[in-house]
């Protein structure tokens, strides 16, 4: 069980870094304010050939491989929880990297989050 834990922990680790990747590539790209016709042929361009973007769609694509494999080893009721990890991650990352604000409501939350994921592994 030990090695799907890690496995788990990977996938997350993989997702989180893909979401800082892709969203440090929409900055770069700027507020898509419309989605016009006009638009979305130039928009899909500059996601298309944006380094960060390309790099954390990539890593998801990692990480679904091992998602895969995590899946045909545990109960999907099981495993999908710790997906959710992730937000606790990305409420870090967020912070940390791009110096969004933290909210009460939003610590109440992750926190809740926590608390169910504990709950799951030990109990599950």
């Amino acid at each position: 069980m030990l090695k799907n834990y890690i496995i788990i922990l990977l996938t997350i680790c993989i997702s989180v870094i893909a979401q800082t990747l892709l969203k440090t590539g929409m900055k770069e790209i700027g507020t898509v304010e419309s989605l016009s016709l006009e638009k979305i042929i130039p928009l899909a361009i500059k996601m298309g050939t944006n380094v960060f973007v390309l790099a954390g769609l990539s890593l998801y694509g990692i990480g679904t491989f091992f998602w895969l494999i995590l899946l045909s080893r545990l109960d999907l009721s099981f495993l999908y929880p710790f997906g959710t990890l992730q937000y606790f991650f990305i409420f870090i990352v967020s912070y940390l990297v791009f110096g969004e604000d933290i909210k009460l409501a939003r610590i109440v939350g992750v926190s809740i989050i926590l608390v169910g994921i504990f709950i799951i592994s030990k109990f599950g």
